[in-house]
């Protein structure tokens, strides 16, 4: 046992099990203490651990974004893709697809369209903020739209749109509240070349 000179208090040593009992003129150290330089031992490593309870909500957090859209039946009076709607803002787009990848200005006819890539579909956003344009990109990324993806076979999108097809046919339209959907079609494996929900101007 060691003992330290001092005043008459109890000090509670922090991270270590060691009490300090005054008494008039000496006090006494309960427990060992560490020798100068000695790591210090498993119960007070622990104890100055810092919680991950910040990685876990990150982690949460990036688990949320990664939910796959549900894939339903289309409704033109509620068009959606990838689960962003005509009019939604950035931070909606943001909250359903993740941080944005890159972005870039679009020229358009009356003002340039704010273009913002994320993971799985590219949105453009007006001068309100609001969305006007948006495209699925990635051949596993989920449109949202039962029997519609990249690669997929124009018949059975068609059929799940409701649309007529010719053989002839280069690419299906559908008008919808806002806008309208276009599916550009490979020519030769009749397959789905690209997906997009386009506002009014």
């Amino acid at each position: 046992m060691r003992t330290i000179g001092g005043t008459c208090a109890s000090i509670l040593l922090t991270g270590l099990t060691a009490l300090l009992l005054a008494s008039c003129g000496q006090a006494s150290l309960i427990g060992e203490l560490p020798a100068e330089g000695a790591a210090p031992s498993s119960a007070a490593a622990e104890a100055i651990v810092p919680p991950a309870a910040s990685e876990a909500a990150h982690a949460q957090a990036a688990s949320l974004k990664e939910e796959p859209v549900s894939e339903l039946a289309f409704d033109p009076n509620d068009p959606q893709l990838s689960g962003i709607r005509l009019g939604d803002s950035a931070s909606e787009a943001e909250q359903r697809l993740g941080d944005v990848q890159a972005e870039y200005e679009l020229p358009s006819g009356r003002s340039d369209i704010h273009m913002k890539e994320y993971a799985g579909a590219t949105v453009g956003f007006d001068d309100s903020g609001r969305a006007v344009y948006v495209e699925l990109s990635g051949s596993a990324s989920s449109s949202g739209i039962k029997g519609v993806r990249l690669g997929g076979s124009a018949e059975e999108a068609a059929a799940a749109l409701g649309l007529a097809l010719a053989p002839e046919d280069m690419l299906l339209l559908l008008d919808v509240k806002g806008g309208l959907l276009k599916l550009d079609l490979d020519p030769v494996s009749r397959d789905i070349l690209s997906v997009k929900l386009i506002g009014n101007s």
